[in-house]
């Protein structure tokens, strides 16, 4: 059995370049959320926050990732040259899907802060 180390270079690549851009996505936006909890009335616990934070950071990179790829590759499709066009459009995909990323992320994960049930505390209640 051999070890195919071109294929885990790769993997260890994307891991190293995608896990930090995650990383300080969800910092942001978590500072962002707690700003926003802070004005509820019965503000939610740090893992609560923590968790829709997580949540909008996963699906607007999903939806992101989504327009950045049709941004890419649908003119491609479109006029059958598959050798250049992509690598020019790469320069208009990236910031399209990055604020895509950024605002689907931003109206989802407040959305979720602020239409969380009023009855989520971060003590307990006293018996």
């Amino acid at each position: 059995m051999t070890l195919d180390t071109e294929a885990l270079d790769y993997y260890l690549t994307v891991a190293t370049m995608v896990g930090p851009a995650f990383v300080g996505f969800f910092v942001l936006q978590y500072a962002m959320l707690i700003g926003r909890n802070r004005k509820r009335p019965a503000p939610l616990s740090g893992w609560g926050v923590a968790g829709r934070a997580a949540v909008g950071v996963i699906v607007g990179s999903a939806v992101g990732f989504g327009a950045l790829w049709l941004t890419m590759y649908v003119p491609s499709y479109l006029t059958g040259d598959f050798q250049g066009l992509p690598w020019l459009m790469m320069f208009i995909a990236m910031p399209v899907g990055g604020l895509v990323a950024l605002g689907v992320s931003h109206c989802l994960s407040r959305w979720l802060v602020v239409r969380a049930r009023g009855d989520v505390v971060t003590t307990p209640a006293a018996p």
